[in-house]
């Protein structure tokens, strides 16, 4: 069990830096700025998942972070 908490916050936690690096490199934004983006667009996706929408899309929670936060 506690294997599979590992792994699993080891995909979040790769998961989270490649948006960062994505947001850095695709969309120009400097670190604190893709921080603040990443960490918005991943607590809309977790908030989404636990409230029971399955459906989620990643590219519009980081488009909506992004007019939200910037």
């Amino acid at each position: 069990m506690h294997r599979l908490v590992l792994i699993l916050l080891g995909v979040f936690a790769g998961a989270f830096l490649l948006s960062i690096v994505n947001l850095m490199m695709k969309e120009g934004l400097i670190l604190p700025d893709a921080f603040k983006v990443a960490m918005c667009s991943f607590s809309r996706i977790i908030q989404a998942f636990l409230s029971g929408r399955f459906n989620v899309h990643s590219k519009l929670a980081t488009t909506q972070c992004m007019s939200d936060m910037l």
